[in-house]
C-alpha cells in the first residue's frame, strides 16, 4: 500500500536459537511490532519475516575490522577510500569478499569491515528457499554493531558518556565501545573455553575480558580518546546479577544491566514475560542507519 511505513527485521543468532526482531520506522520513532524466536527448522519462510527488509547478524569472528583514517577531504566518500584501504589486506581475489565502512566521527576516522561472501551464503542458508541460493534483497551487519545500535536507540541511558557493551552468546561475547552516543569501536571474546555456570569459569572470562578491553582502550588513546570508561553494560547467556558482582571486581567503575526502554512496544503489559535484553541484537540490526 502506498504510503505504508517501511519494515525491518533483525534476525539474530544466539546459542542455538534465531531471536527475531520485527519493526515498523514511523515518524518519529521506531516501532516494535513483535519478538519471537526460532528453532533453526522452524524460521525459513515464517510470515514474520515477510514484507521487510531482512537484516542478518553477522558473528564478530567472521569479519575482519580494521580501524582506518580516511580523507574526508577529497573527492571520494569514506566508503570507497575504506573499501581501497581494506583489499590492500586480503590475499585471495577482492571479488571473494564484501566490504562496509562504519564512519566512528565526522572527521574521517571508522571501521572497515571485511567478509568473505563464502561465510554471507552459509549464515545466510538457514532463510534461503533453495539454499544455496542468495536471499533476496537480504542485508548483513556485524553482530558488534548491532548491539551498539539497538542499545543507542532502545535502552535508557546511564550517566557518563563512554561505555563498553558486551553480550554473551554460549560462543562469543560481542563487544560495542559507546562514546558520546557514537560507536567508535568493536571487538569480541571467545567463550566457548569458559564455564559460565560455574564461579570459577566466571572470574576466568572477567579477567580474559578485562584484558581485551584493555588492549582496545590504549588503541583508542592513540586516537586520542583518553577519558576512563563510564561504566560496563553486560548482559546475555549466563549474565545475571551474581556475574555482574564478578564483572565489578575487574571493572570497578560500574557493571549494569541494559535498561530497554518499554515505550517502543505497543504492547507493554505483554513486556514483563519476554526477557527484552536477549532481542537487544536483533533490534539494533533493525534500527534504520
Amino acid at each position: 500500500m502506498v504510503g505504508e511505513a517501511p519494515v525491518t527485521v533483525g534476525i539474530d543468532r544466539r546459542s542455538g536459537l534465531y531471536y527475531v526482531a520485527r519493526i515498523r520506522h514511523q515518524a518519529g520513532r521506531p516501532e516494535v511490532k513483535a519478538l519471537a524466536r526460532f528453532e533453526y527448522r522452524h524460521i525459513r519462510g515464517h510470515y514474520l519475516l515477510r514484507d521487510a527488509t531482512q537484516v542478518l547478524a553477522v558473528p564478530d569472528d567472521r569479519v575482519t575490522v580494521k580501524d582506518l583514517q580516511v580523507d574526508t577531504a577529497g573527492p571520494f566518500d569514506g566508503a570507497a577510500l575504506a573499501k581501497f584501504e581494506c583489499t590492500q589486506a586480503v590475499l585471495d581475489p577482492e571479488s571473494d569478499f564484501c566490504f562496509d565502512w562504519l564512519a566512528t566521527d565526522k572527521e574521517g576516522r571508522g571501521l572497515g569491515l571485511t567478509v568473505r561472501k563464502s561465510s554471507l551464503v552459509d549464515l545466510s542458508a538457514v532463510l534461503a528457499p533453495t539454499p544455496p541460493e542468495p536471499v533476496p534483497g537480504l542485508k548483513f551487519q556485524l553482530r558488534a554493531t548491532g548491539l551498539g545500535r539497538g542499545y543507542l536507540e532502545f535502552c535508557r541511558r546511564e550517566t557518563g558518556d563512554f561505555y563498553c557493551l558486551v553480550d554473551f552468546t554460549d560462543e562469543l561475547a560481542s563487544i560495542c565501545y559507546i562514546f558520546y552516543g557514537r560507536i567508535i569501536g568493536v571487538g569480541y571474546l571467545d567463550t566457548r573455553h569458559f564455564d559460565l555456570s560455574k564461579q570459577s569459569g566466571l572470574e576466568q572470562m572477567a579477567v580474559e575480558l578485562k584484558m581485551v578491553v584493555n588492549f582496545r582502550l590504549a588503541a583508542f588513546m592513540e586516537q586520542e580518546i583518553s577519558v576512563p570508561l563510564s561504566g560496563l553494560i553486560a548482559t546475555g547467556e549466563a549474565i545475571n546479577e551474581e556475574a555482574r558482582g564478578i564483572l565489578r571486581k575487574y571493572f570497578p567503575v560500574g557493571v549494569h544491566a541494559p535498561r530497554i526502554s518499554p515505550a517502543y512496544f505497543p504492547n507493554q503489559e505483554k513486556m514483563a514475560h519476554i526477557p527484552l535484553d536477549k532481542y537487544l541484537v536483533a533490534l539494533g540490526l533493525a534500527v534504520e542507519k
